[in-house]
């Protein structure tokens, strides 16, 4: 990886940092002006599920610290969303150079039509936040081998959240066997993002 200093940093958006002690890793929007506002307006728009690839470049310091530059959204190489079934969920494959994350939406009418469960958030910050959580579909794509960095959900213009994969892999396990022990613990349901990892207020630049 390349190495970042203070003036590059500066002239970037930082949409969110990942919390701990020690090396942290940051997801940067480095196009507010195409990337994030396309992508929340889909979402604030849409009646089913998209899928999108994000294209970027990730930096270092000599510290560990990684930044994650986010300067392109595209469709897939492949999806399986069906235009007619609007509660289908979104299966899509990027190209892998430049592949720093991957982005869809959530649709905060049909969450708020599934039943109370795991996935009900009767505290989250707003309405459109309750739907702007991890499946257990959603975590195991985004823990998967050949997932990307980040993983990026939208529920409307203001809301967003995301996730990294290291910070999962290291709460529930990745999957790799230790003494003949597969070292995985039981998946959620749903996972939510916490305040650092959650955007309620996006508006236009």
């Amino acid at each position: 990886m390349a190495r970042w200093g203070g003036s590059l940093v500066a002239a970037a958006v930082i949409v969110g940092t990942a919390s701990g002690a020690a090396a942290q890793q940051r997801y940067v929007n480095a196009d507010t002006v195409v990337v994030m506002p396309s992508l929340q307006a889909l979402a604030d728009t849409a009646t089913r599920e998209y899928g999108r690839c994000l294209y970027g470049s990730a930096l270092t310091n000599d510290a560990a610290d990684t930044l994650y530059f986010v300067d392109a959204a595209l469709p897939p190489a492949f999806s399986n969303r069906a235009p007619d079934e609007p509660r289908t969920s979104v299966t899509f494959v990027c190209n892998a150079l430049d592949l720093i994350g991957g982005w869809h939406n959530h649709v905060l009418r049909e969450y708020r039509r599934l039943p109370l469960g795991p996935w009900s958030w009767p505290g989250a910050p707003t309405e459109a936040a309750e739907a702007c959580q991890l499946s257990s579909k959603d975590l195991q794509s985004a823990m998967a081998p050949g997932a990307p960095p980040i993983t990026v959900i939208s529920v409307d213009r203001r809301t967003f959240c995301w996730w990294f994969k290291a910070e999962l892999l290291q709460q529930f396990g990745d999957g790799t066997v230790t003494n003949g022990v597969t070292n995985r613990r039981p998946l959620p349901m749903a996972v939510r993002p916490d305040s650092a990892h959650l955007r309620t207020d996006w508006g236009d630049p």
